[in-house]
């Protein structure tokens, strides 16, 4: 390697770390979740997310959850912003369209039979909190359903490590997306005959305000629903429902006990 190729190399280390730093290590749901700068460049940048158990959304394949890839996507995209400015400013992030094109590879984790159970149960004795202990993820993120006031309702607890902004305070905006997600999810689980966890095929997040480093509550109502495919619409808030944080739209795939999902 001559002294040039070294020169550029040295630069490209210092960028990743300078990203790294800003990006990762100082933002907690960023650092929480490992993320790591792979390569920046102007107008690029790519980061790494490694598997991690308590981050599987499915089950019965290990796959990971929609959440991680949310919040890694967003801090991407944030990243590849912060290259093109000729100074430091804060910008955050107004809407995400996030699609399906494959899964998240992971190794095989509880049997399905176990969360069709742990669904049986949490029908059986009303209490449909029950099915977040069957997500690993959703322990994870301490993000549960509840329907203590005749409401099926999801709620997100607060935690330091779903804070993606440290000045305002606001919480991350793919914790916000993981929370719509996980609510479409529960709900089909507890208000369908589904025979497995949904399957995401795309959702298109809105943030509206930001949220504050306090809890969240978020509801899902099926907007259209065919044989196999379920449009779902979520709203999440904090103290006024009248003033909702984010919104989301997403279709599943539902997988019934007479065959596969198809489109």
């Amino acid at each position: 390697m001559n002294d040039k190729a070294r020169e550029d190399q040295s630069a490209a280390d210092a960028r990743v770390a300078l990203f790294q730093q800003w990006f990762c290590d100082t933002i907690p749901h960023n650092k929480a979740l490992g993320l790591k700068v792979v390569a920046v460049a102007r107008g690029l940048a790519s980061m790494r997310l490694e598997w991690r158990k308590e981050f599987v959304g499915n089950p019965e394949t290990g796959v990971l959850a929609g959440g991680p890839v949310t919040a890694m996507l967003d801090g991407c995209c944030g990243m590849s912003v912060a290259t093109m400015l000729k100074d430091p400013m804060p910008f955050a992030t107004l809407d995400g369209d996030a699609a399906a094109v494959g899964p998240g590879q992971g190794t095989r984790g509880q049997s399905m039979t176990s969360v069709l159970e742990r669904l049986a149960e949490a029908r059986k004795s009303g209490e449909v909190g029950r099915l977040a202990e069957a997500i690993p993820y959703a322990r994870w993120m301490r993000i549960a359903p509840e329907n203590g006031t005749g409401e099926l309702l999801t709620r997100m607890r607060y935690h330091e490590a779903l804070v993606g902004n440290t000045f305002l305070p606001a919480l991350h905006g793919g914790t916000l997306g993981a929370m719509l997600e996980l609510t479409a999810i529960f709900h089909l689980l507890w208000g369908t005959e589904t025979a497995a966890v949904p399957k995401i095929v795309n959702i298109t997040v809105d943030y509206l305000r930001s949220a504050r480093p306090v809890d969240v509550i978020a509801r899902a109502t099926v907007t259209k629903q065919g044989r196999r495919l379920v449009n779902v619409y979520v709203e999440a808030w904090q103290d006024d429902r009248s003033k909702p944080v984010a919104t989301a739209n997403a279709h599943f795939l539902m997988k019934s006990s007479d065959g596969p999902p198809s489109l």
